[in-house]
């Protein structure tokens, strides 16, 4: 079967097996799991717990065998294995519950989008003078999620600009650097794009939160991991209503 046509989890499983995977970098794995699961991950640190969650040949449930191997290792090591594996569940909701907040941002900009009913054709920054916005906490937020993901999607197609670590990240960055780099990524945006990349991201993190909400599904079969991912199955439910 040629590798193009292959399953994530199969392209990974090719990629480990010709020991691989350790040299396609983090472009490209931010690139893969776009295309064979539907969604950016966030961060280094969640393109990392995702290749180790899908690259396991066979395996229906990643979760709770990646869940398992870990508190067997802590086992092995004597060293608390089940609040290692409530950590690794509580990383799971934060991936989820940021995938509902980036989601939320995108349904605010469309709405005020649809309210300003602008010319296809305004720019970014005619339709939201930095004045405006600058000192808004609220809007800030929303656009740093769509700066970040034009950001990802620049650095999975070019292999330029690493702003996936935790230093780099916008979120992480003082404000003024913060707004530079909002503005940076967004002036050149027409209304038409706009709205067409917002549309874009919000599926994107509708995609994500449907994979880390299995993920935490799949957790509950673990005797460790029950009550934590029960518990983040519950409180995302209440903020997704």
């Amino acid at each position: 079967m040629p590798v193009e046509n292959q399953s994530l989890q199969e392209k990974i499983a090719h990629l480990e097996n010709k020991d691989e995977l350790s040299f396609l970098g983090r472009p490209g794995r931010v690139k893969l799991i776009k295309e064979h699961l539907g969604f950016y991950p966030q961060s280094n640190s969640e393109a990392s717990r995702i290749t180790t969650l899908i690259g396991r040949e066979d395996r229906e449930t990643p979760a709770f065998w990646h869940l398992n191997e870990v508190s067997m290792h802590q086992y092995k090591y004597k060293s608390g294995a089940r609040e290692t594996v409530e950590s690794l569940v509580r990383q799971f909701e934060e991936f989820a519950g940021n995938a509902v907040n980036e989601s939320y941002y995108m349904e605010q900009l469309l709405d005020r989008l649809s309210v300003i009913d602008p010319n296809g054709r305004t720019g970014f920054e005619t339709l939201f003078p930095v004045e405006d916005w600058q000192y808004d906490n609220s809007q800030i937020a929303v656009f740093s999620a769509m700066s970040r993901y034009i950001e990802t999607d620049h650095f999975a197609e070019t292999e330029e600009n690493d702003r996936l670590g935790k230093l780099k990240l916008i979120d992480h960055v003082p404000i003024d650097e913060r707004i530079e780099r909002i503005r940076e990524n967004l002036s050149h945006i027409r209304a038409s794009n706009l709205r067409k990349t917002a549309l874009s991201l919000q599926k994107n993190q509708d995609t994500r939160l449907n994979f880390w909400k299995t993920q935490l599904e799949d957790s509950r079969r673990h005797l460790f991991a029950r009550d934590a991912a029960s518990i983040a199955l519950d409180e995302l439910a209440s903020i997704e209503q």
